[in-house]
């Protein structure tokens, strides 16, 4: 799984809301009979004798159309509800009618963005946390990496350097997942394509965690193993140090060498990998970002495009 191709979807709902706005706001104007040049409603669209009744046709336009979207807008659907029941209840209220509906629609329609905007801020936040600390250059976990030196004579230090950097990974790890389970509901409302990449994304995190952590305890048991074997050699030593104990003493330590060289080159593997799958993390969020402001700025443009504006004015 990569993480960059994540990165290149928008964070939308399975129906893509801004879309199915964006149409009922074209059918609409088409309805009244907008005119693209004059940016004006001349009433071409359709023909009723009189205000009222062309009010009562455009909620009853509006009612229907809500009411068949309403079931395809994920969990956020309910916020359309009282729309729909303020157009039904105002729908044979002439434009009076109109004027106390519309209102509704215009918030009801802002409640249903926002909530929308919340739910992909909730799935985004721990995907960027996780960025944050693994991120190639400025990462706290590169930067644990390169500050591990392993020498000629490692101290105790350095292994204790490690496993804080192993427990804190391991740490940050389980929070991103345990964070994005905390969202299911709302990726389950992304696109069946972005659904599958966050959720892919998630396992490999999870596998790569579990492997972190079952190499973390397969190096530190070798390493109290060899601790204890260096301490009973040490004590040979003591009793019989003219019998050729000090060589066994050298291949011990040059074994515990190799193995604390060895655990560094797996957690390195282990960077290398989790870099990969985040390398691009920052480019989807500059791509997010410029879409959540696009979209900002369509809804800016529904909005004043609202009907019953310009008869209110009158």
């Amino acid at each position: 799984m990569k993480f960059d191709k994540i990165l290149n979807l928008k964070i939308t709902l399975n129906n893509n809301p801004t879309n199915i706005l964006n149409n009922l706001c074209t059918g609409l104007e088409t309805f009244l009979g907008f005119n693209s040049a004059s940016k004006g409603y001349d009433g071409s669209g359709i023909v009723y004798s009189d205000l009222d009744r062309l009010c009562d046709g455009v909620m009853g336009f509006l009612s229907g159309v809500l009411s068949n979207i309403k079931e395809h807008l994920g969990q956020h659907k309910d916020i359309i509800q009282p729309v729909i029941d303020t157009l039904n209840t105002n729908k044979h209220g002439g434009k009076k009618g109109f004027n106390e509906a519309i209102g509704s629609v215009v918030e009801g329609v802002r409640g249903y963005n926002k909530a929308v905007e919340q739910s992909n801020t909730s799935i985004k936040t721990p995907i960027r946390n996780l960025y944050s600390y693994l991120k190639p250059e400025k990462g706290e976990l590169t930067i644990g990496l390169n500050a591990l030196q392993v020498t000629e004579q490692p101290g105790q230090h350095v292994v204790d350097q490690a496993e804080r950097l192993v427990a804190t990974t391991l740490q940050k790890s389980k929070q991103f997942d345990s964070e994005l389970k905390r969202v299911e509901t709302h990726i389950n409302d992304l696109n069946a394509n972005c659904k599958t990449l966050v959720n892919h994304a998630r396992k490999n995190v999870s596998y790569e965690t579990k492997r972190l952590e079952e190499l973390s305890k397969s190096g530190k048991t070798s390493m109290t193993d060899m601790e204890r074997k260096i301490t009973d050699t040490c004590q040979t030593l003591k009793e019989a140090i003219k019998s050729g104990i000090t060589a066994e003493v050298e291949i011990l330590v040059r074994d515990l060498k190799k193995k604390v060289f060895d655990i560094l080159m797996q957690l390195k593997d282990i960077n290398e990998k989790l870099k990969e799958y985040v390398r691009n993390l920052d480019q989807w969020m500059l791509k997010a970002n410029a879409v959540a402001s696009e979209a900002a700025d369509e809804a800016k443009f529904i909005n004043g495009r609202r009907p019953g504006l310009k008869i209110r004015m009158q």
